[in-house]
């Protein structure tokens, strides 16, 4: 969710004031916030998640198991009733677990294994169904800085994707972008430096949003950034974003402009923060190119609650 600091609880009513505007497909401009009842634990884990409704708590309850070196080899979901909802069982190995076996109402769903090569890049996944029979699979390739040069994926189904990226030798920085369709022929390319796109193709009537179509760059101190959703003819929109540090957290403005630049859906976002960051206040507001106005969407208000700081009493 996002916090800042020691967050051991947060507690969130909204008001809305008028009904959402339906957001354009790509980044999103206003962002969501579910309100209700949340938990964590030292380590900033949600365990506790729901809401109350006349005193009692309705929602999910996660409770962890570790092994002996601190790790995660148990994760189990619990209803407000205790009833187990889901589980995930995990295998460790030194660079991460090596195998998750879910579970849903106590019957196995899936397994999935991973592969970590010498510098613990996780380099291939298999997924399997409960019969045994694979279901996906993925892999991938790095270089000595840990760039991914490659990776593929198939499945579950007809999905496929072969992505190759390359980097710039003296920056490590995204230089440029391919992905591939199963017969090996080009589906998009794109080519970038640090700021822009300087070159853009995709397979003419393509998806207008094939993984890839979509890049962002952010200013030198991170509090602004620039997204572009490509069209397969070359035309793209924008979204650009400011926000109150360089967490990207708290968004303070994100505008959408269309394809011929014009404003397409604008939200504005006002806080009253805490001394970690966290809002306590947050009021919404929303200008689409239909209303040519500023409306108030919504206003939302929590209270957090935090773990004292190590050595000073509760």
């Amino acid at each position: 969710m996002g916090f800042a600091g020691p967050i051991k609880a947060a507690s969130t009513t909204c008001q809305t004031f008028m009904q959402q505007p339906a957001q354009p497909d790509g980044q999103a401009i206003i962002y969501q916030h579910t309100c209700g009842e949340y938990e964590f634990d030292k380590d900033g884990n949600q365990v506790r998640s729901g809401w109350m409704t006349d005193g009692h708590f309705s929602g999910s309850v996660e409770h962890r198991i570790l092994d002996g070196l601190g790790r995660v080899q148990e994760e189990i979901w619990e209803n407000e009733k205790g009833d187990v909802i889901s589980r995930h069982v995990y295998t460790n190995g030194p660079a991460g677990n090596v195998q998750d076996d879910s579970y849903m109402n106590g019957k196995l769903v899936n397994s999935t294994t991973r592969t970590y090569d010498d510098r613990g890049n996780d380099i291939e996944s298999n997924s399997y169904k409960p019969d045994g029979s694979l279901e996906s699979r993925y892999w991938s390739r790095f270089d000595e800085r840990g760039n991914e040069l490659e990776s593929v994926t198939e499945g579950p189904g007809d999905i496929y994707y072969d992505v190759i990226r390359t980097y710039n030798q003296k920056t490590g920085h995204l230089e440029s972008f391919t992905s591939l369709n199963r017969s090996g022929s080009m589906r998009l390319w794109l080519r970038v430096n640090d700021d822009t796109v300087l070159s853009f193709w995709q397979q003419p009537g393509d998806d207008k949003h094939t993984y890839g179509s979509g890049i962002c760059f952010a200013d030198d101190n991170w509090t602004e950034r620039d997204c572009r959703e490509y069209n397969w003819d070359g035309t793209y929109t924008t979204t650009h974003y400011t926000f109150t540090d360089k967490s990207k957290r708290n968004p303070l403005r994100a505008t959408l402009y269309g394809t011929d630049h014009q404003l397409v859906m604008e939200a504005d976002y006002e806080y009253q923060l805490d001394a970690f960051g966290n809002w306590t206040k947050r009021t919404v507001w929303v200008q689409t190119q239909e209303s040519g106005q500023r409306q108030l969407l919504e206003k939302d208000a929590r209270t957090l609650k935090y773990y004292p700081a190590e050595g000073t009493r509760p």
